[in-house]
């Protein structure tokens, strides 16, 4: 059975208050950052369930076959068994929009999605460089509660290198954290690298309480690496031991 813990991390540390939208890690504090990290904190040894492995679900490593269905397909049997872990294994694993704005892999309450380190990579199909509003991971319909986003690499496979009014894709983002209706609440997303997008490494907005971004680098964006925004009810934001770096 697989557990899940979460330390503090070593270094600065930045938090923000909802409604601020900021390129970079200097952020002004927030005692609504304090609650955030502290039930973050405790949360993070409590998702530990049954494992997932997409593999087992039909994901293939390492080619240019679109894995989008069987990682779907593992996160719904995550939802069914009430939560727990969907795990990706070392490898690359093509991702694609599936005709609609939502999230691509939109996950559930109480579930961790984990990779094992920088080898566990989920990229965009080249083809997001022609069309917008890709979004690889967020909330299923709803909203979700009481997630964990870690130990993963996700690649935007962007070809942008500035941005250009009317051509460049910016709605094409890693982490997409917006409820229009609903609640996403108490979400942490930690020890990842997420680059090449066009939009935004992590987007963070509507109805997202308590979420917090620990020990991630931000590489190689166009937009923003991390994006933060408030409005129906969104509060409780932390950021904190994350890089924005530039070049591969």
């Amino acid at each position: 059975m697989p557990e899940d813990r979460c330390q503090a991390a070593l270094g600065r540390t930045a938090m923000v208050e909802p409604g601020e939208a900021k390129l970079g890690a200097i952020m002004r504090r927030s005692t609504w950052a304090v609650s955030a990290w502290i039930i973050g904190t405790l949360f993070c040894s409590a998702v530990a369930a049954e494992r997932f492995d997409i593999q087992k679900f039909g994901a293939t490593p390492d080619d240019a076959t679109d894995d989008t269905t069987a990682i779907l397909k593992a996160i719904q049997a995550c939802r069914d068994a009430g939560g727990g872990e969907v795990f990706v294994p070392a490898g690359t694993y093509r991702v694609a929009r599936q005709g609609t704005e939502s999230p691509i892999l939109g996950l559930p309450s109480n579930t961790t999605l984990r990779g094992e380190g920088a080898a566990s990579i989920l990229q965009f199909d080249p083809r997001v460089n022609q069309t917008n509003f890709w979004r690889m991971i967020g909330a299923a319909p709803g909203g979700c509660r009481n997630v964990i986003i870690c130990n993963l690499h996700l690649d935007g496979s962007n070809t942008y290198r500035s941005y250009h009014p009317g051509k460049t894709p910016e709605q094409n983002h890693g982490v997409f954290l917006h409820a229009q209706k609903g609640v996403i609440e108490n979400v942490t997303i930690r020890d990842c690298l997420i680059e090449n997008f066009s939009g935004d490494c992590v987007s963070i907005g509507i109805g997202c309480r308590n979420i917090t971004v620990q020990n991630v680098t931000l590489r190689n964006f166009v937009r923003q690496g991390i994006q933060m925004a408030g409005g129906n009810g969104a509060t409780g934001y932390l950021v904190t031991g994350c890089q924005d770096l530039e070049g591969p």
